[in-house]
């Protein structure tokens, strides 16, 4: 339940390159004449930046994080470990599972659409932040409003209010 509904995003990265390839030369033809009649075509990385950041966006995997720990997360605050560890190690897997599937999409939208090195570089850059930006956000969200009582997996995931403001936030 955790991954299917945390991690959407990256499947919908993933399928997105792919459909990417298949319709290359049909998304370079459209896409470029249609920029060019509006007279955008530099802003081209801005938009591929746009449309990968909306779709990574769509992964909550920190968000809910601290909150299915539930009742037993004094097991994680009796560990011999720092806490920064923990918290790290949540953190590492939302950027893990979202960064890579949006790195790859980028990359495969900015070589279909020939967009310049520099260009292409900072679009990557920039889909990085906001991947590393949304997982620090759903941590900090669900460290400052978890939801340790819950019969179900399910209402942490779904329904706490760290995952809505991760959400439309």
């Amino acid at each position: 339940v955790y991954l299917l509904n945390s991690g959407m995003g990256s499947l919908f990265l993933i399928v997105g390159a792919v459909a990417v390839l298949v319709k290359a030369g049909w998304i370079s033809e459209n896409i470029t004449a249609f920029l060019v009649q509006l007279d955008i075509t530099d802003m081209l990385p801005l938009l591929i930046c746009a449309v990968v950041c909306m779709v990574a966006s769509m992964n909550l995997i920190t968000a809910p994080s601290v909150s299915l720990e539930g009742s037993s997360i004094w097991i994680l605050q009796s560990l011999p470990v720092d806490p920064w560890k923990v918290l790290r190690a949540k953190l590492e897997l939302h950027v893990l599972v979202t960064a890579l599937p949006a790195v790859v999409c980028t990359a495969v939208l900015l070589a279909v659409l020939r967009v310049p090195l520099l260009d292409s570089v900072l679009a990557v850059l920039a889909v990085c932040l906001f991947v590393l930006f949304c997982a620090a956000f759903g941590l900090v969200m669900n460290l400052l409003l978890p939801n340790l009582k819950w019969n179900s997996e399910a209402v942490a995931i779904k329904q706490s209010m760290s995952t809505m403001i991760a959400m439309f936030g």
